[in-house]
């Protein structure tokens, strides 16, 4: 075998090695699931939880998020940054955020547009991006 081709060869192996150990490989791997739970109007705002669990090998010291709400049209409406704080290895949070004088029934789609910030051992917010697992049990889909 020609030295060029071992190389490689085990260039790929390193990086097969490298991504299984986040999961990356396996399809039910580690993650951050993240849940719209529910979509209530508290008075004039929309109060929007979410449910996350941290399944990752490594506590989440900091998540914040970048969305976009886009209204019954399919217009972009705002974008907001939603800060999770810290999630603890294999921990459930619920975090509530009220939508200053907004009718949930206006929204029609919740677009996480980036994952602004993720901190941790071994974490970056390219990594809990493509970890991300997401879901609405809304009328509000909720969107990569």
């Amino acid at each position: 075998m020609n030295t060029s081709y071992l190389n490689r060869l085990l260039a790929a192996s390193l990086c097969v090695l490298s991504l299984s150990s986040w999961g990356a490989v396996a399809g039910d791997g580690p993650r951050i699931v993240f849940e719209l739970n529910n979509a209530r109007q508290a008075g004039d705002n929309c109060r929007l939880s979410f449910v996350i669990q941290n399944k990752m090998p490594a506590a989440v010291e900091a998540l914040s998020l970048e969305i976009v709400l886009f209204d019954k049209q399919g217009t972009v409406d705002r974008f907001l940054k939603l800060k999770a704080g810290a999630l603890p290895m294999g921990k459930m949070r619920v975090k509530q955020f009220d939508l200053k004088g907004r009718n949930c029934a206006d929204i029609s789609k919740i677009l996480i547009n980036e994952i602004a910030e993720c901190k941790g051992k071994e974490l970056s917010p390219a990594i809990c991006g493509s970890r991300l697992s997401i879901s609405s049990n809304t009328p509000i889909k909720l969107q990569l």
